[in-house]
């Protein structure tokens, strides 16, 4: 079987169409199709991060912008390193 990566969720807080803060929710181990499911609940684990990647950033403000979102946050999933 291939390698397959889990997901990491990056979770962008917006306040007043700002981006305040970054979090960031992954998998150490992939075993099952359920382990794709990135929580507490399922062994996920949580850290707040400083920085994102520029294309990163503008997708999460793009997303905000187009909800419309003043108060909030926009989740973004990276399934792996190509995409």
């Amino acid at each position: 079987r291939d390698e397959i990566t889990p997901p990491q969720v990056l979770r962008a807080y917006v306040v007043d169409r700002e981006i305040v803060f970054w979090t960031e929710r992954y998998r150490t181990s992939y075993e099952r199709p359920s382990d794709w499911i990135v929580n507490i609940g399922r062994g996920a684990q949580y850290r707040f991060l400083h920085d994102v990647g520029d294309a990163t950033r503008k997708a999460a403000v793009r997303t905000a912008e187009v909800l419309g979102l003043r108060f909030g946050v926009v989740d973004l999933v990276r399934t792996a390193a190509s995409g």
